[in-house]
């Protein structure tokens, strides 16, 4: 529709969502070809733009707002789809990032004078856990592990993609950054092995590390998409 996508999600059954920068949220059924078009388009509520979405195990969806909430939506999803809930905190004004761990723990990254990592528990209704704000950085799109927590940063220069010790608590700092490879990193995920992708704004590439990370963790593959391309998304399947 000629808007540009900021964000791409699969679910278990390799259906995909795409959220573009105007609000809106497409959702094609696998399988994905050249061909498809969506099975459903929705606005994420009041949003004029899209964070971060990411699939439930159920196939629910939650998904940033790049404002102040992260709202969910409950599948079967259609062109009516609705909130079913919205969440938020105070001091929530540029969430962008969202990531589930395996207890269905809601994470997000929030951006406004520096930035902070939240944790909402199930339901999703009570006060989240959230760290100190790091000073001079605009987290965007977040990945977890059953260990670490990925945030990319945007700002300074480059950026860097931040790394957490899970469990996040109130007193959690970054244990460490990657640098090597980042070139104003936006999109961010990790595959089965373990492995994290890194999608850059700067140059238009998908920088690949294998595990164990570190500050002194360089890319093992370097994907170019070529031509003036942004990479706001990233999604891996099976």
């Amino acid at each position: 529709a000629g808007n540009s996508d900021t964000t791409v999600a699969l679910d278990t059954s390799g259906d995909m969502l795409l959220g573009d920068n105007a609000g809106l949220l497409n959702f094609f059924t696998a399988p994905l070809s050249a061909t498809s078009v969506p099975a459903a388009t929705f606005t994420n509520g009041a949003a004029t733009n899209n964070g971060q979405v990411v699939f439930t195990s159920a196939g629910d969806l939650f998904a940033a707002t790049a404002a102040a909430s992260v709202n969910m939506f409950t599948h079967p999803f259609s062109n009516a789809s609705v909130p079913s809930a919205t969440i938020t905190a105070p001091g929530f004004t540029s969430v962008t990032g969202t990531a589930l761990d395996s207890a269905g723990n809601l994470y997000v990254s929030n951006a406004s004078a520096g930035s902070t990592i939240s944790v909402f528990a199930p339901p999703y209704t009570g006060a989240p856990v959230t760290t100190p704000l790091v000073a001079g950085e605009a987290y965007r799109k977040i990945a977890l592990t059953s260990t670490q927590l990925f945030a990319t940063a945007v700002s300074p220069g480059t950026g860097q993609v931040d790394v957490f010790t899970l469990p996040i608590t109130a007193a959690s700092t970054p244990a460490f950054s990657i640098t090597n490879g980042t070139n104003v990193p936006e999109a961010i995920a990790v595959d089965a092995n373990g492995n994290l992708y890194v999608g850059n704004l700067g140059n238009g590439s998908v920088t690949v590390y294998a595990p164990p990370f570190s500050a002194a963790s360089a890319p093992a593959v370097t994907l170019t998409i070529g031509g003036t391309f942004a990479i706001f998304g990233v999604a891996v399947g099976k």
